[in-house]
């Protein structure tokens, strides 16, 4: 969804269950660093579309990245807006050396795990890290 919430919700693909994030659940370091990457990203170019999207009228709480069916059913001025930014935000994540279903994995594994305190701690660091050294 592209929504309020965190970039965490915007791409994850319906299709990854919670068993196969949990059987995922081993990331690297530099998976973790992509991940990182990608999410800030993202992140600035969700603000970007939800701010088009209010101002089209549109509701940006509707947009679900995986999910076409429910893009095409936007009026077009909106639907381009949704489109770009998915189309952004996978190449965002692939310019990050990591494909859309290893972040949908890390995603995944982060929403549902949230008691797993050694990912939450090691995205967080590495967001943390990131953001101090853009400043």
């Amino acid at each position: 969804m592209l929504s309020a919430n965190p970039v965490l919700d915007t791409i994850v693909d319906p299709m990854i269950t919670r068993a196969s994030a949990q059987a995922q659940s081993t990331f690297s370091d530099q998976e973790i660093a992509s991940y990182a990457r990608s999410v800030l990203d993202i992140e600035q170019r969700r603000k970007q579309a939800y701010q088009e999207i209010k101002a089209l009228g549109g509701n940006p709480g509707d947009i679900f990245c995986g999910n076409p069916q429910q893009i095409n059913r936007l009026k077009r001025d909106i639907r381009q807006v949704a489109v770009n930014y998915c189309n952004q935000a996978k190449a965002s994540i692939e310019s990050n050396a990591l494909t859309v279903t290893r972040f949908n994995q890390i995603t995944e594994s982060l929403q549902a795990n949230p008691a797993n305190p050694d990912l939450q701690k090691r995205v967080q660091a590495e967001l943390s890290r990131l953001q101090s050294s853009s400043i």
